[in-house]
């Protein structure tokens, strides 16, 4: 997973201040003793420096990276060789539910951050069909953008499946709260601004969309709306896949070796 540099700011502001002139007088019995200047010499001495007449303030400033970061830096589902005879002649056919554990870390103290999509492999001609993996229960709309593709490994030009994600089962630690975590909803928003909430199992919810439009952020129970800052969020990734139906799939099918696939997305990391 990669992940985007956008942090903190700081600021400096920066003052130039001009310097007074310093007048010394000099004591009554100094003066009487003093022999007079002569009056051409008084007249050639220079005045006293005039005070500047600006002040020039100066903003500089300087971008630093996120100190948040994903203990992975890639997560992978491995799936098994699927059996060629075990594909449905007309309909797909889903894999087993693949699931990955993972956490990111907010090294500099707590931090509310959102994850977006920043580039899959789906094909240009995307499949508009819904699909519903019973075993996960994860359930996309047709037309929606929340369906990825498995592409021919060789090609990378032919839709093998398809799959869909959803974050679950997550937990936040604050820098307070010594270690101690606390479980939190998963919300999701199309602007980073206002955030909304279902069951993990509800259409849509805890999902991304592949164009990278949609964001996912962590929440208290009872304030779903409001993304929460911590030190540490945890929980897994759910996939479930299909592969395609073997009248789908007649042309690939006619091999002489295995038929591998792949699917790939990027998650990026950013700040709220």
């Amino acid at each position: 997973m990669k992940h985007i540099q956008s942090s903190k700011i700081l600021l400096a502001l920066l003052a130039c201040a001009a310097g007074a002139a310093t007048v010394v007088s000099m004591p009554a019995a100094a003066q009487s003793s003093a022999p007079a200047a002569p009056a051409a010499a008084a007249a050639g001495a220079p005045g006293a420096a005039s005070a500047p007449s600006s002040l020039n303030v100066a903003v500089g400033g300087t971008i630093t990276p996120g100190s948040c970061k994903p203990t992975l830096a890639e997560i992978k589902f491995n799936e098994t060789k699927v059996n060629v005879d075990s594909l449905k002649d007309t309909a797909e056919t889903p894999l087993p539910p693949a699931v990955q554990s993972f956490s990111i870390t907010c090294e500099s103290g707590d931090a509310a951050i959102a994850l977006s999509v920043g580039g899959s492999s789906n094909l240009a001609v995307p499949d508009e069909n819904g699909l519903k993996h019973t075993a996960t229960g994860i359930v996309a709309e047709a037309k929606k953008g929340y369906i990825y593709d498995l592409v021919d490994q060789a090609t990378s030009k032919e839709r093998i499946g398809r799959y869909v994600f959803q974050f679950r089962n997550f937990r936040y630690t604050t820098t307070a709260a010594n270690g101690k975590s606390t479980k939190t909803v998963v919300v999701t928003s199309a602007d980073k601004a206002t955030w909304t909430t279902a069951a993990d199992t509800a259409t849509h919810a805890s999902q991304l969309k592949s164009d990278g439009s949609t964001f996912v952020t962590f929440a208290e129970s009872g304030q779903s709306t409001v993304p929460v800052a911590a030190k540490e969020f945890s929980g897994d990734i759910v996939i479930g896949a299909v592969i395609q139906s073997k009248t789908a799939l007649k042309e690939a099918l006619k091999i002489s070796s295995d038929l591998a696939f792949y699917g790939t997305t990027t998650l990026v990391l950013s700040y709220i």
